[in-house]
């Protein structure tokens, strides 16, 4: 049997899960992120080919495909939120957290400008993205398009993917009800507490209505995704 293929979306409760994880099953899970206690992503399959096992939990910032250059099958979970909360999140992370990417950037953006006109994809329907094995992370954590390809077609990929090789999909907002799926999946007790956790969240309603629809232009192809795939539930 493959390893267990975590993908982790930024803003959805991942760390929190990362931590989880750490703290469950700490000699099972090998990371891919820009920093420690992660690897980078190409770094990672060049030392990682053919050279893990069904126990292995492999966790962070990659898209689907990566089941491809390490040599198996795929065997995949993640955990979606709501679009419009995690895109106001992201960017919220960006703007407030001195070592994220694009910090330096972001006060030139009001909320509009920033949706409108993003500084990378990972701003733009990421979660489709990352699903339909678009988006990866620079070793300086900068994120880039693998291939070029229209949304329509990245949304048929990304549900297809989740339909057909994922073995555990939670939700943000029910993650400590869901989690008990990958328990049963991982064997193990694994415990969800609330980490990177924004402590002043801007609220949709107090949003204008152009920030507003930024928003929702940017996350048209993530809240299709989530739709169709919880239709399918």
């Amino acid at each position: 049997m493959s390893p267990l293929f975590g993908i982790h979306i930024p803003k959805t409760a991942g760390t929190s899960l990362r931590i989880a994880l750490d703290q469950s099953i700490p000699k099972q899970v090998r990371y891919i992120y820009r920093s420690p206690p992660g690897m980078h992503y190409q770094r990672f399959i060049e030392v990682n080919k053919n050279n893990l096992d069904e126990q292995t939990v492999v966790y962070g910032h990659y898209s689907y495909g990566i089941h491809e250059p390490l040599g198996y099958q795929p065997r995949y979970f993640t955990v979606l939120r709501n679009p419009i909360h995690q895109a106001l999140s992201l960017y919220r992370h960006e703007y407030r957290v001195k070592q994220s990417v694009y910090n330096e950037q972001m006060t030139s953006y009001t909320i509009a400008g920033f949706f409108q006109d993003p500084p990378a994809m990972i701003f733009n329907n990421p979660i489709t993205r990352l699903l339909a094995g678009q988006l990866n992370q620079r070793e300086t954590g900068q994120w880039y398009l693998e291939f070029e390809a229209d949304l329509d077609e990245l949304l048929e990929k990304a549900v297809q993917h989740l339909l057909s090789s994922f073995v555990f999909v939670g939700f943000t907002e029910t993650i400590r009800k869901d989690i008990h799926r990958l328990e049963k999946i991982t064997g193990t007790k694994i415990t969800i507490n609330a980490h990177n956790v924004d402590p002043s969240p801007i609220p949709i309603d107090t949003l204008s209505e152009e920030d507003y629809s930024a928003i929702l232009q940017s996350t048209v192809f993530d809240r299709k995704l989530i739709q169709q795939f919880k239709s399918t539930l």
